[in-house]
Order: structure tokens, then C-alpha cells, then sequence
């Protein structure tokens, strides 16, 4: 085990799927490591490397292409058409999901749109 001193502070770079973080996953990692060295919650911060693989089955980090990219909608389709092959979902409406994506990127004022700010859903159609 590594020893590290009280005063010192901990960075953990966490390779995740972007389908699979969570900021409960991220706090849990924190307390984990937290108690493992012995040190105050606040020294330790684990930072999420969001990684997905490629068709070739290669690495790829998802940080710098989705931040430049997420507003552009041919992108975020490929991202919703990527996560239902990940995840094998076949039986849903993709036509729907692009309508319905196309409607909010509609509605979304990409003057005062901001690209670190939480959004949150307000309603869900079944």
C-alpha cells in the first residue's frame, strides 16, 4: 500500500463509460479511497475520464469530442444510436427519438446555452 502523509491531497483519474458514471459511483470511489489512505473526504478527488471503444475495439476518450460537440444534433444521435447498441436495445422507435430530440434542440437557446450547466428533465413522454 502506498503511504501518504495527512497534509497530502489524492487525484484518481477514473476511465468510465459515459453510460455507466454517476455522481453516487463518483462520492462512493471518494469515500473508498478516502478510507483507504486515511484522509479527510475533501483531500481526495476522483476525476471521471469518460472513455468509450471504437469499432476497431480501441480506447477512445469522449471529454474533448462531447464537449465540442454535444450541440450538434447529427452527433447526438450518433451518441443515442451508440448507447442502444451498447446497451442491445432493439425494440424501441429510433425515428421517435431523433423527433423528439429534434423538437428540444429546437427549443434550447444556444445563445445562453452553457455547456457545464445541470439541466434537468421536466417531462418524460411514454
Amino acid at each position: 500500500m502506498i503511504n501518504v502523509g495527512k497534509k497530502s491531497k489524492i487525484h484518481l483519474h477514473w476511465k468510465v463509460s459515459p453510460y455507466d458514471y454517476s455522481k453516487d459511483k463518483l462520492n462512493s470511489i471518494e469515500v473508498a479511497a478516502s478510507k483507504k489512505y486515511g484522509l479527510p473526504r475533501d483531500k481526495v478527488k476522483v476525476i471521471p475520464e469518460f472513455m468509450v471503444i471504437d469499432s476497431d475495439g480501441k480506447e477512445i476518450s469522449m471529454n474533448e469530442e462531447i464537449i465540442q460537440n454535444i450541440q450538434d444534433p447529427v452527433f447526438q444521435v450518433h451518441l443515442f444510436k451508440e448507447w442502444l447498441e451498447l446497451n442491445k436495445v432493439t425494440d424501441c422507435a429510433f425515428d421517435l427519438i431523433k423527433k423528439i430530440d429534434s423538437e428540444i434542440n429546437a427549443k434550447i437557446d444556444y445563445q445562453i446555452y452553457d455547456k457545464y450547466k445541470r439541466y434537468s428533465i421536466k417531462w418524460i413522454r411514454w
